[in-house]
């Protein structure tokens, strides 16, 4: 019996491929679209009101068959040092041994991390690159034009766990004039926009209670954070400490600062520098939200942001309603997986991470 085509496999009609090929060219011409490998498509199939799945893998089949291929911008980001190398693998051993000893130690962990959204794109900046035809070069001054003229960017900043979604956190305030202005993250506005809205959170969860000394202790949750500076200077220290307790606390403690040695004996563990690949949010929700806002634009028949505001609304509106938890519950589940690979290459990164420019690929939006 002669199996049926599905959508995926019919190729695309002469039509379609005059109107992508006039969508490409429009974009490369206008010296303002450079995307990572699979946005680079996506953004053209919004354009033309088509961004499913479905046609996405007929676009990428039919640009390899007609003798295209993907030039990166971006460089491979280098190898870690050794210092880097160890601080992962000790992290790593740590994480598996909690494991063993607490089986759901894993759901235990509240994520966080920081993500900058751009108003006219929502790729990878350091992934850009041009799908070209054979022997065809992308100008590097097209890329140049790119980050010079557009580099408006919004910060977003999550934190999640299994069973647990907390408010995306927005830096945006608002001017004397009621316009929106964005803001750069430092330790002032990660501690009031991001810490103290989440320790709200997570008290009114049941996940934060007072001890015998009459100070606030997470109970059955453990904050987890990088080692920015806004996350690690000595004021967001002792906020942490003060909400959370730093006992239950996995973060990184900047050198050199006063009480240091105390801050670092009161964390739970450092958090291994260069370690995206343990982060949740970096190895896969991020670059899902991003795909999803791309195809809220697409519904809207925009290409771009039409303000800051349009940007807040747009991105809290699919944070709410298109990132499940249950996704998000998957995500988590694979820290095990990745913490394994980390110890198995002695805390080097994968070869995947880093040809993708120390990102991570979109190639598959699902979750």
């Amino acid at each position: 019996m002669r199996q049926k085509k599905t959508r995926k496999d019919k190729p695309l009609t002469e039509e379609e491929k005059e109107e992508i090929e006039r969508v490409l060219t429009q974009m490369r011409h206008e010296a303002k679209h450079h995307f990572g490998q699979s946005n680079n498509l996506r953004k053209a199939l919004c354009t033309l009101n088509m961004p499913d799945k479905a046609n996405y893998l007929r676009l990428y089949k039919n640009l390899k068959k007609d003798g295209r291929s993907f030039e990166r911008f971006g460089k491979a980001k280098p190898e870690l040092n050794a210092i880097a190398k160890q601080k992962r693998l000790n992290f790593c051993k740590w994480l598996l041994e909690q494991v063993d000893n607490t089986p759901n130690f894993l759901e235990q962990l509240c994520h966080t991390d920081e993500c900058s959204i751009s108003l006219r794109d929502t790729a990878f900046g350091h992934n850009f690159g041009w799908w070209v035809k054979a022997g065809e070069a992308v100008p590097e001054r097209q890329l140049l034009n790119y980050s010079q003229k557009f580099n408006t960017k919004i910060m977003v900043a999550a934190c999640i766990g299994t069973n647990l979604k907390l408010s995306l956190r927005v830096f945006v305030e608002e001017q004397n004039n009621g316009k929106l202005k964005a803001i750069r993250e430092n330790s002032d506005g990660y501690q009031k926009i991001c810490l103290e809205p989440w320790f709200n959170e997570m008290k009114a969860l049941g996940h934060i209670a007072v001890n015998s000394d009459g100070k606030n202790v997470l109970t059955d949750r453990v904050f987890v954070q990088d080692g920015a500076s806004s996350h690690t200077s000595m004021s967001s220290l002792n906020v942490l400490d003060e909400y959370f307790g730093l006992g239950r606390v996995i973060t990184g403690v900047a050198a050199g600062k006063e009480a240091g040695a105390t801050y670092r004996e009161k964390r739970m563990i450092e958090w291994p520098p260069h370690s995206p690949d343990l982060n949740p949010l970096d190895f896969s929700l991020w670059s899902n939200l991003k795909y999803k806002i791309k195809q809220e634009l697409g519904k809207q028949q925009k290409l771009y942001f039409s303000s800051l505001e349009d940007a807040r609304e747009t991105i809290l509106r699919v944070w709410n309603e298109e990132i499940k938890q249950e996704d998000i519950n998957n995500m988590c589940s694979k820290l095990g997986e990745k913490a394994r690979q980390v110890v198995e290459l002695e805390g080097a990164t994968s070869e995947n991470y880093k040809a993708n420019g120390g990102t991570f690929s979109v190639k598959n939006p699902t979750i």
